[in-house]
């Protein structure tokens, strides 16, 4: 029973634009500072409870909110760094005859998209 006798809950003031808003009627989900001037995501909006009039605000730090997104961005980019390296080292690996090769479906392909009819293209494979 002591934590009851010495919490904050329902004494500290909260004063910030996404509580005023709430006790206004508004709801929304913003990227704001909260009470203790950290960027967090806030969802906020209005409740009643009887005759009262509430503002209903739930917050997470950004940075923990976030980290799931960034953690996933840094995979892909590590990805993409990796499948570069392994299509160039595959590209150096097959020679000029496959690049030539893969260079003449690319033309061909781009002259089909501009208008030119299909045309046979020479491959030779060993």
């Amino acid at each position: 029973m002591h934590y009851l006798n010495t919490s904050i809950i329902l004494l500290q003031k909260v004063s910030t634009a996404a509580s005023i808003d709430a006790i206004a009627g508004i709801r929304n989900t913003v990227v704001t500072e909260d009470y203790r001037g950290v960027k967090a995501l806030s969802a906020y909006g209005p409740i009643s409870f009887g005759n009262r009039q509430w503002g209903l605000l739930s917050e997470i730090d950004t940075e923990e909110a976030f980290f799931a997104v960034h953690q996933l961005s840094r995979s892909l980019l590590l990805s993409a760094v990796i499948l570069a390296l392994v299509m160039g080292f595959f590209w150096r690996c097959c020679g000029s005859e496959d690049a030539a090769t893969v260079g003449r479906f690319v033309s061909s392909g781009s002259r089909c998209r501009h208008g030119e009819s299909l045309r046979r293209i020479r491959c030779e494979f060993q």
